[in-house]
């Protein structure tokens, strides 16, 4: 589904499609469909080959692994906003009528932080900002089916890049703690596949994690039933 979603991956190299599918699986987020308020990764075909990306949801996991608590909330061009002397969000009135779905339909993002102690901000980060984060990727990807989504998440990252919300990876030390998220996400990429594409796939695990990644490769081909001869035969 998400090779449909996005057909230019289809051109990507099955090592970097299965490198950038293993990166999101190491911070412990799955890729979704560009749209998927569920999904807490995206997979887009970079300029320097496909890359896997947090979307919101992923990046308030990333933060909330970290200790902090975060919530967002996009608003409108057409709600009122009212700063304190710290720029933090005072007081917002939202229009009833219109919720922001597009670009040009946003004014800006809040990010509600809680930390540990119970102490609660809530951030503005400003549409101008974000269009600064937007550029960057050319507009590109999940920036043309989710924009507000992708809002969102940048303006979880512009609070980390702040210094004011921690980012912290989930913690995956080995092929037993990550397999049950990196599996499923392997399920992007058909194990019936051309033999040059299996046999990258598999180089790509080796890559990224050494003797352990030939059991989830293993596991991954077993379902293609059609050609996989079996551990036994590789």
């Amino acid at each position: 589904a998400i090779l449909t979603a996005t057909p230019a991956l289809c051109k990507a190299a099955p090592a970097a499609l299965g490198a950038a599918v293993i990166n999101l699986a190491k911070m412990g987020l799955m890729p979704g469909i560009p749209g998927d308020a569920s999904a807490t990764g995206y997979l887009y075909p970079g300029q320097g080959g496909p890359m896997g990306v947090p979307s919101a949801r992923g990046r308030i996991a990333l933060a909330r692994a970290a200790g902090v608590a975060v919530e967002t909330y996009p608003v409108g061009v057409k709600d009122s906003i009212t700063l304190d002397v710290d720029g933090d969000v005072a007081e917002v009135k939202p229009n009833p009528d219109e919720r922001p779905t597009k670009w040009t339909d946003l004014r800006g993002v809040i990010v509600r932080t809680e930390d540990g102690s119970g102490a609660v901000r809530r951030h503005w980060v400003s549409a101008g900002e974000i269009e600064v984060r937007k550029a960057r990727s050319k507009g590109n990807g999940p920036w043309q089916s989710d924009p507000v989504g992708m809002a969102r998440g940048k303006a979880v990252k512009i609070l980390v890049d702040r210094g004011i919300l921690p980012q912290a990876p989930i913690p995956v030390p080995g092929l037993r703690e990550w397999s049950a998220t990196a599996a499923p996400a392997l399920q992007v990429i058909d194990p019936d596949c051309a033999m040059k594409r299996w046999v990258e796939i598999g180089m790509a695990l080796k890559h990224q994690f050494g003797d352990e990644g030939y059991a989830l490769w293993d596991d991954w081909s077993a379902r293609g039933k059609a050609k996989y001869p079996g551990s036994d035969a590789t």
